[in-house]
């Protein structure tokens, strides 16, 4: 017990100093092996209970937050406090999860790959609203996943409002042509999340959706929260 306690104090003081990205690497080179092993056994064991849980439940909107290094987006409290402005029925839901982490210079692998893979899987079945991560990541998706019009779904009140807000891309059609251009996401430094938090640079974080995001009246709902008050 005594080795244990040692070791641990010890770990403890190596990780107080670092970042979150480099707890992570620190976490994949020393311990790949069994932390590889023990989080495919937790997404299985996640995946299996969310199934169980949510299969009699009709879900009204889901979401992913993704490399979070401000600390700025706890899922629960988000999806509590939207929930207080709709009137959910005992069998219907919201989906939210903080705990994605996606390094695209190869940090943190099998964490990032795992996480990665995880929002990819949604996309396709055509289950995720939206994804609010970093520029680079955003980036990334929008040049290998169609993404939806904002604009389409949101009132003319509140586009006016996101106009300056807006980030501009555009889709391949079938023929492999570049479509015209649209709101793919809205920069979210003027949001409740991030309007009282100079600590984040402006630009830091956006909010888009997938092409085949499923409900569109509860994402609109939850941008227009986003940056209500």
């Amino acid at each position: 017990m005594g080795r244990i306690s040692y070791w641990y104090q010890d770990l403890k003081e190596k990780l107080k100093p670092m970042s979150f990205r480099q707890k992570l690497s620190y976490f994949f080179t020393y311990y790949k092996g069994w932390l590889l092993g023990l989080l495919v056994l937790i997404l299985f064991a996640g995946y299996i209970g969310d199934f169980l849980v949510q299969r009699n439940k009709e879900t009204v909107l889901e979401g992913f937050f993704t490399n979070d290094d401000y600390g700025v987006f706890n899922a629960k409290e988000i999806l509590d406090d939207f929930a207080d402005t709709l009137t959910l029925q005992k069998n219907q839901n919201i989906i939210m999860d903080d705990d994605l982490y996606i390094d695209l210079e190869g940090g943190a692998r099998d964490y990032s790959a795992a996480s990665n893979g995880k929002i990819i899987a949604y996309m396709s079945v055509g289950e995720l609203d939206f994804v609010v991560t970093c520029k680079e990541i955003y980036e990334h998706y929008a040049g290998n996943v169609p993404m939806l019009d904002l604009s389409s779904v949101l009132s003319p009140e509140l586009n006016s409002e996101l106009a300056p807000y807006y980030v501009y891309g555009s889709n391949i059609d079938s023929e492999g042509k570049e479509g015209s251009a649209f709101p793919a996401a809205v920069e979210l430094s003027q949001s409740r999340f991030l309007k009282d938090r100079p600590d984040v640079p402006e630009g830091t974080y956006y909010l888009f959706a997938p092409y085949q995001a499923p409900h569109r009246e509860a994402l609109a709902d939850f941008i227009e929260f986003c940056f209500a008050g």
